[in-house]
């Protein structure tokens, strides 16, 4: 078992780096009207300790058992009651024949928070012009090597010891999907949230709170290490694609949001990230 703790340094060093700035995870009275008793940390900061964990399970001289030849591996999370800051939890592992499956506990409650696994993954079947085919998707951009080694420095601080590259590209696709302004304008829009065109807009007048997330880690992105000057392995540019989000709900009940994101090197998937939001009024 590890226990693990969130202070307000941590949920600011997340924001600043992933540019979620949520209020919820800083105005006390916005938690309050979730019946928190303090606000609650960034899912996708919790969930760094807990990938890396399971990360080590998997990948460590004890976890060769665990994987096919391919080398893939799934994580996968469910966010079941936020984590708040400055209350302890306890993150317990249970080693399975398929892989390592877990639970987030509130130490206090001994409510589980988060629980999900991470296993052992079929290689994906990818077309050869997929990644060249950048039209068929509904948004695409490009992180340089520059852009990857600049966001380093930020992710060292409110990863600490993490040094897994697969995760740096993991919360970089997350902030690209938070920053989508497409997305967050057809969300305000079915929630009659006025005219938002960001996350940040949305987050001001309406409650988002993430509530799944998975991702599929290919064996060569597994290999990439963040080395001393930032750089993140031999990466000269990263392409990146958003699919089509899906979107269901009413203004009444609120909207459940999951959009999937992929990062390819020349054409080879490294990374592909699924967020599940509930958005509400």
């Amino acid at each position: 078992m590890t226990s693990l703790r969130y202070n307000a340094h941590d949920i600011r060093a997340w924001a600043e780096f992933s540019g979620d700035f949520n209020p919820i995870h800083f105005d006390l009275a916005r938690a309050a009207r979730l019946n928190l008793l303090a606000v609650p940390v960034h899912g996708m900061r919790v969930m760094l300790d807990i990938k890396s964990a399971l990360f080590q399970r998997m990948v460590g001289p004890a976890g060769a058992a665990h994987r096919e030849a391919t080398g893939w591996l799934l994580y996968k999370a469910v966010l079941r009651s936020p984590v708040l800051c400055d209350e302890r939890y306890t993150l317990e592992i249970e080693e399975r024949r398929q892989g390592c499956h877990y639970a987030l506990i509130d130490a206090r409650g001994h409510d589980e928070c988060v629980t999900g696994y991470m296993r052992a993954a079929p290689e994906p079947q990818i077309s050869p012009g997929l990644c060249t085919d950048m039209p068929a998707a509904w948004r695409s951009f490009t992180l340089t090597g520059k852009q990857l080694a600049g966001s380093t420095s930020a992710f060292r601080t409110c990863a600490h010891r993490h040094n897994e590259a697969w995760m740096l590209l993991d919360a970089l696709l997350f902030g690209a999907a938070l920053q989508d302004t497409g997305l967050f304008l057809q969300v305000a829009q079915s929630l009659k949230a006025g005219t938002a065109r960001s996350a940040d807009d949305l987050m001001r007048s309406a409650t988002v709170l993430q509530t799944h997330h998975s991702t599929l880690i290919s064996e060569n992105v597994q290999k990439l290490r963040i080395d001393a000057d930032g750089h993140v392995g031999e990466l000269d540019a990263i392409d990146c694609r958003i699919d089509a989000p899906f979107i269901d709900g009413n203004p009444a009940e609120g909207f459940v949001v999951q959009v999937s994101l992929d990062a390819y090197d020349r054409g080879a998937l490294l990374l592909r990230t699924t967020v599940g939001l509930k958005i509400f009024r």
